[in-house]
């Protein structure tokens, strides 16, 4: 790959995750979430995951940024880094570096996991479950229990289901030796 690619000042790394905007929503998607860099290249990389050439003529316009109408950057799409995404959904895409919006880019540092488990027997399987989570090296959970409540009614006797709620919040810290 050619050094003198532009790539707008990009300083996005190999194997991580960003969230981040485009410059053309219409035309490529307003925003893209988890999207895992898993190369950067040139415009011949860019070539097998995109149509480059209608996207870049397409976009190209959106670059213009001058009152004369013309644009400070080149209208060639070999004169732009390239970046291939993973998608969440496993689709590859090849973003031209001067379609994405640098001041939204941001680092996917983690990701958070929600849980429902009904039908629990007792606190006691709450607890179990939380342990059995940092067994497996999660040391900070956060946890919500649910009160599912019965109460018979005095003119029928019978019942009718409803939720009353209690929320706890647990880290649970681990070591191995």
């Amino acid at each position: 790959m050619s050094s003198n690619l532009l790539n707008f000042n990009l300083d996005l790394q190999v194997g991580n995750i960003y969230t981040f905007n485009t410059i053309a929503p219409a035309i490529l998607q307003a925003t893209y979430s988890d999207a895992k860099l898993i190369a950067k290249g040139d415009y011949d990389l860019a070539i097998s995951y995109a149509n480059i050439n209608a996207l870049h003529s397409n976009i190209y316009p959106l670059l213009i940024n001058t009152p004369s109408g013309t644009s400070i950057y080149p209208n060639d799409p070999k004169a732009y880094e390239y970046y291939i995404f993973k998608l969440p959904s496993n689709l590859k895409i090849a973003l031209q570096s001067a379609w994405i919006v640098a001041d939204t880019i941001q680092l996917v540092t983690g990701l958070y996991l929600t849980v429902t488990v009904n039908n629990l027997g007792s606190y006691n399987d709450v607890t179990r479950i939380l342990n059995a989570i940092a067994l497996l090296g999660y040391t900070n959970i956060s946890s919500a229990v649910n009160n599912a409540v019965a109460p018979t009614s005095p003119a029928t006797g019978t019942t009718s289901t409803t939720s009353t709620s209690s929320t706890s919040s647990t880290t649970t810290s681990s070591t191995s030796s």
